[in-house]
């Protein structure tokens, strides 16, 4: 193996896996495909911009060696993560009693909780979900502000299509896994909060994951019943003008079940 040297050439940068505190790591066992050992990380590009947040595709490579894995690093906008915006949303009860009392005093912790609330939730949610078996992309790491996790692409090596994109006629199989990842996300007590054909990606035909889960909340709450059952309702209409049917009562049912088991 080549000897690592002291500074890095222009563009990459060390992905410290090691140094990182294990709850901000991904569930193990970590999938073989990762990059974890002497690794370096070059930006390639900006995958997607949104309101609150960019995420850009990066290399993630063994230094010295053709180990190598692409990732996301999902970065949230500073002006999202001010206290005010934090605020909007925010499920308490997935805060520790510290970070609560820390809030309720408005001290310097408590201001770095808010700070860090949206890339927090939606780390610790995907970690909850892949625990679970649901198709999420593996969630690598938090760090600060950004999110890493796996770059969800087709068999080719291209940007796995969102669902909204996918043809009429692939669309019975992918309904049957919507359906089955919505039931088993409230199995893991987990609502999505905004379940919609843009928030899932098809890297092949009938298979999915479910991304940008920062508005997910408490399957047992009254909020998460009802923001469940009007995701439910919309996903059902959003099928059934495509052709494919969908009963939104029996899923909601099916998914109270899988909450209640």
């Amino acid at each position: 193996m080549e000897e690592l040297p002291l500074t890095l050439p222009p563009g990459l940068t060390w992905a410290l896996w090691h140094e990182l505190a294990p709850s901000t790591r991904g569930p193990e066992p970590t999938p073989e495909w990762l990059v974890t050992r002497n690794a370096v990380d070059r930006e390639l590009g900006v995958v997607k911009t949104g309101k609150e947040a960019e995420a850009f595709l990066v290399e993630r490579r063994a230094w010295g060696e053709d180990e190598s894995c692409l990732l996301v690093r999902k970065r949230y906008r500073p002006e999202y993560l001010q206290p005010r915006r934090s605020m909007e949303g925010m499920d308490l009860g997935r805060l520790s009693s510290r970070e609560l009392r820390a809030l309720e005093n408005k001290s310097l912790y408590g201001r770095f909780v808010l700070g860090q609330t949206w890339p927090n939730r939606e780390f610790k949610t995907l970690v909850t979900l892949w625990e679970a078996g649901v198709p999420v992309p593996y969630p690598v790491a938090q760090v600060g502000p950004d999110i890493w996790m796996e770059f969800v692409a087709t068999p080719e090596g291209d940007p796995a299509p969102r669902l909204s994109e996918c043809r009429d006629d692939d669309l019975e199989p992918l309904a049957e896994a919507v359906r089955s990842a919505a039931v088993a996300m409230s199995g893991a007590g987990v609502v999505h909060g905004d379940f919609s054909a843009f928030n899932v990606l098809v890297p092949s035909p009938g298979i999915i994951r479910v991304i940008d889960v920062p508005q997910a909340t408490d399957a047992m709450s009254t909020a998460g019943m009802t923001l469940l059952q009007r995701d439910l309702d919309n996903f059902a209409a959003w099928f059934a003008r495509r052709g494919v049917p969908l009963d939104a009562d029996e899923w909601f049912n099916d998914c109270i079940a899988a909450a209640f088991a």
